[in-house]
């Protein structure tokens, strides 16, 4: 059986990384990862980022888990709160 592609907006954030994690232990799904912290490539912010519509393109399932786009910086200031 061919495993689900799954990208994820956000993977080394609060919430992505955890999600990353469970879906690993799966074994069924093939995660593609997507996050600003892995190199400026995984920028969402660039409208035109051909990397990030390959993935899309190629993917069964997306999850936009992403903060604040355009990095982590907010993460200490926002990390208690809902």
């Amino acid at each position: 059986m061919k495993k689900k592609k799954i990208l994820i907006l956000g993977s080394e954030g609060q919430i992505g990384s955890h999600l990353v994690d469970y879906l690993e232990s799966r074994k069924r799904f093939e995660i593609i990862k997507f996050d600003l912290t892995l190199g400026k490539k995984f920028d969402l912010r660039d409208f035109n980022n051909k990397l990030l519509i390959k993935y899309i393109q190629q993917s069964d399932f997306v999850f936009f888990l992403a903060f604040d786009v355009g990095g982590s910086r907010y993460l200490k200031k926002y990390q208690r709160s809902y």
